[in-house]
């Protein structure tokens, strides 16, 4: 049960009550909540890690919220978003996502294009294409241009190679955490 209003009285309230009420206020706002229940166990390997992920995100907010350079890459505040806090700490928990590795025009010439689709919930800062050879050893690799026309990521090959027989092709992008997100097929 919780209950928002605007209320003289209880706006300049906060805490517990007889253990059967919680006053917030946040902006003006009072929130009457129940307590939250403490858990009779302890903790599994996976709640585990999760609460630590959320520790590492919320260090990652504060540092961001500190220093003006790094605030200044997440640019201004969303309108969906509660707080630049949050919106930064939700950037850190969400890795950025490799969609699709096109290459349908790569036939194994220099100059041959693939193409790589890939997003971030604030910024992609970087995307890199690996050509990788059946014996395991990466025939080239280089960083990836952003194509405004498509919004995807070129990648021209420089080598000339096999187009196929279990050629594989690795595709990651960074996000501003400089966190990685991988993709990988075989043509």
């Amino acid at each position: 049960m919780t209950k928002t209003t605007v209320n003289e009285f209880t706006k300049t309230y906060s805490g517990i009550f007889g253990n059967e009420v919680v006053l917030k206020s946040r902006k003006g706002l009072s929130t009457m909540t129940i307590p939250a229940k403490v858990a009779e166990k302890e903790p599994t390997t996976v709640q585990n890690n999760v609460r630590d992920k959320f520790i590492l995100a919320s260090k990652y907010a504060k540092n961001v919220l500190k220093n003006p350079d790094l605030l200044a890459a997440y640019g201004p505040k969303r309108e969906n978003e509660r707080s630049m806090y949050h919106m930064v700490m939700t950037n850190f928990l969400k890795r950025p996502v490799v969609v699709q590795i096109n290459s349908d025009r790569y036939h194994g010439n220099p100059g041959d294009l693939i193409s790589v689709s890939a997003y971030d919930d604030v910024r992609v800062t970087g995307v890199t294409l690996e050509i990788i050879d059946p014996d395991n050893k990466v025939v080239e690799q280089g960083s990836c241009t952003f194509n405004p026309v498509t919004s995807n990521y070129d990648y021209h090959a420089t080598c000339q190679g096999t187009s196929g027989g279990g050629l594989r092709l690795r595709a990651s992008v960074f996000n501003i955490p400089d966190h990685m997100g991988t993709l990988e097929v075989i043509i």
